[in-house]
């Protein structure tokens, strides 16, 4: 009776084992890959860490294609890989998207004090042709819009969208100061 009290136990003891790594194995790590993919693609970390997000994926495949060959401990290495880059891409693209919007509201204060002091209250803009001044005050309404577009797509979460429409726009002030104010 007591060997069997003991047998019993020790099956107990393998079941519970077993058991528990069985589920904490390559689908509870598959799972966390996965939660951490989605974050870092919530802050566009393809664009933004590239890098580093290719080499999640990279091992987010491969770690799914051990787990569908049933090479688990394979499997859940590859995917704990997947996570942790998973998670330096999500970080990494955090802190350049917050660089870029950082830069591009910079950039806007200046299309709108450049807008206000070279061109609408520069004297050389009082002085055009009817028909000149027509079309600067046409070129001058295009940069405003186009600073509110820029915002809208900084909201809208299309930050490099918006990064080359402000680096165009300031380029347009340009334009516009040297064909219409320079002689």
């Amino acid at each position: 009776m007591k060997h069997s009290y003991w047998s019993l136990l020790l099956l107990a003891v393998f079941l519970i084992c077993f058991v528990t790594a069985c589920s904490s194995g390559p689908s509870q790590m598959n799972t966390l890959a996965q939660k951490a993919r989605a974050e870092a693609a919530e802050v566009q970390a393809d664009q933004f860490a590239a890098d580093l997000w290719n080499s999640a994926e990279k091992a987010w495949q491969d770690g799914n294609a051990r787990l569908e060959a049933k090479k688990m401990g394979e499997a859940d290495k590859l995917f704990l890989k997947a996570k942790s880059d998973y998670i330096k891409a999500r970080d990494s693209a955090r802190s350049t998207r917050d660089n870029i919007i950082k830069q591009i509201n910079s950039m806007l204060v200046t299309v709108g004090i450049q807008l206000k002091t070279r061109l609408v209250d520069s004297p050389a803009a009082r002085n055009l042709s009817p028909a000149r001044k027509k079309q600067f005050d046409a070129a001058v309404k295009d940069i405003e819009d186009s600073s509110g577009k820029i915002t809208a797509q900084v909201n809208g979460g299309q930050i490099l969208e918006a990064k080359v429409l402000v680096d165009k726009t300031v380029r347009a002030i340009w334009e516009i100061e040297q064909e219409y104010l320079k002689k």
